[in-house]
C-alpha cells in the first residue's frame, strides 16, 4: 500500500510571488498617474500657447499706446563759440507716469562738440541702461540715452514736464555758420508705467548759431534765447507715498532738478508751508508729526527755478498712533 505524500506549499515562494504582483501593480499605478499628470501638463501648455498667440500678441494689444507725448530740445543761448558753450536740455512731456525713456540725438561733429559728460537730471529715472560718453559722442556725432525707473522707485515715476538730460555743446571751430541738433523720434521711445508706448510727435531740430560775426570782425557774445520755459522736475525720496508714520518724527526729503537752476523748494503739509529751502536742489529735514491728527495727510513740494517756472509733487502719509 503506497502512502500518498502531501506536498506542502513553499511559503517563501508564495510570499515572494505575492510581493512581485503587488510591486507590479504599484508600478503600473504610478505609471498611470504619471501619464495622467503628463497629459494635464501638455493640455495646459496648449491652452497657454493658444491664449498667448490669440490674445497677447494680437494686433490690438501690440498697437495699444499710452497716448501722445512729446520730446523737446531747448538751449539757454542761441549762439555759441569755442569758449562759450550752450546748455541744451532734453525734456519729455507726458500725461501719464514715465517709466522708460530711450532718446536718440545726432549732430554734425565737425561743427559741434560736447564740453563735458552728459548730465542726467531726473532722480526717479535712475536705472541707466545706456548713456553715451563725451568721447563717443564727439567721435560719432550721435548720442543715446536709455533710462528707466528701478523697482524701488516705481511708485515715484515722474509725470508732466520731465527734464531728462542736459548737454553742453561748444562750436568745434571758429567758422561762422549754423548747425542743428536733431532728435530722432523714429528711434526714440517713451513708455508709461503700464508698459504702454507713447506715440511721439515729430520734434523740430534745434539750430544754433556758431561764431556770429560783428561789423568790426570777430564774434559776438552768445545771445540769450527768449528764456527758460521748462518747469523743474520735482520728486520725493522720503517718505514714500502711502507710508504709515507712527513715530513722532519722520524724514521729509524733496529733490528738484532744472537746467537753469533751482531758486527755492517749498514743502507743505495739508497746504500749509512747513519748510522753505533756497537755492538748493534738495530740501531735507525731520518733521514732528505730533501736531498731526490720526489719519491721512498730504505732503506737497513746490520747486521754482531761476526763471520763475514752478512744478509740484504730492504724496500722502497716514499717521497711526
Amino acid at each position: 500500500m503506497q502512502t500518498k505524500k502531501t506536498i506542502k506549499p513553499n511559503k517563501k515562494h508564495v510570499v515572494s510571488k505575492t510581493a512581485k504582483v503587488v510591486k507590479s501593480t504599484t508600478k503600473n499605478r504610478k505609471s498611470s498617474i504619471f501619464l495622467l499628470i503628463a497629459g494635464f501638463v501638455v493640455a495646459l501648455a496648449i491652452a497657454i500657447y493658444y491664449f498667448v498667440t490669440t490674445n497677447l500678441f494680437s494686433s490690438d494689444v501690440l498697437s495699444a499706446t499710452a497716448g501722445t507725448a512729446s520730446l523737446a530740445l531747448a538751449s539757454n543761448v542761441s549762439s555759441i563759440t569755442p569758449t562759450s558753450p550752450a546748455i541744451v536740455s532734453v525734456t519729455a512731456n507726458v500725461n501719464k507716469s514715465l517709466s522708460f525713456a530711450h532718446v536718440e540725438l545726432s549732430f554734425d561733429k565737425t561743427m559741434l562738440q560736447l564740453t563735458k559728460e552728459i548730465t542726467l537730471n531726473n532722480t526717479s529715472l535712475n536705472k541707466v541702461i545706456k548713456q553715451t560718453t563725451m568721447a563717443e559722442a564727439n567721435s560719432t556725432g550721435k548720442i543715446t540715452l536709455i533710462v528707466g525707473v528701478s523697482p524701488t522707485t516705481r511708485a515715484q515715476a515722474p509725470v508732466g514736464s520731465i527734464s531728462l538730460a542736459s548737454i553742453s555743446f561748444k562750436a568745434a571751430n571758429t567758422t561762422t555758420a549754423t548747425s542743428a541738433i536733431t532728435l530722432t523720434t523714429a528711434t526714440s521711445t517713451l513708455v508709461d508705467s503700464d508698459a504702454l508706448k507713447f506715440s511721439l510727435a515729430t520734434v523740430s531740430p534745434l539750430t544754433l548759431s556758431l561764431n556770429p560775426s560783428t561789423s568790426g570782425g570777430g564774434t559776438t557774445s552768445p545771445t540769450p534765447t527768449t528764456g527758460d520755459t521748462i518747469a523743474p522736475v520735482m520728486t520725493f525720496t522720503a517718505p514714500k507715498d502711502g507710508t504709515k508714520v507712527s513715530s513722532s518724527k519722520f524724514l521729509v526729503n524733496a529733490t528738484a532738478t532744472d537746467a537753469s537752476g533751482i531758486a527755492k523748494i517749498e514743502v507743505y503739509i495739508d497746504d500749509k508751508v512747513i519748510k522753505t529751502c533756497s537755492a538748493d536742489t534738495t530740501c531735507g529735514f525731520k518733521y514732528s508729526g505730533s501736531s498731526l491728527t490720526t489719519g491721512t495727510h498730504t505732503i506737497k513740494a513746490k520747486a521754482t527755478d531761476k526763471s520763475s517756472n514752478a512744478n509740484t509733487a504730492t504724496i500722502s502719509i497716514q499717521i497711526t498712533r
